[in-house]
């Protein structure tokens, strides 16, 4: 945890008002958008690829489908 960043002074002042450690990391973390680890912001997650679409089989044809 580096210090001297903006999440680690929120967290232990958290922490010195007798808050938990797990629940003080989680609300600070959220305030800052910073990782307490890091003192950065997280990387994004990546997108889900979109689902092959179906392919009309016979079947879908007679139904109207696809």
């Amino acid at each position: 945890m580096p210090k001297g960043t903006k999440v680690e002074r929120m967290y232990e002042a958290m922490k010195a008002e007798g808050m938990d450690k797990g629940k003080a990391a989680r609300i600070a973390q959220a305030k800052t958008g910073l990782a307490l680890a890091t003192g950065k912001p997280p990387k994004q997650k990546m997108k889900k690829a979109e689902p092959i679409k179906s392919f009309m089989t016979r079947r879908n044809k007679k139904e109207g489908k696809g």
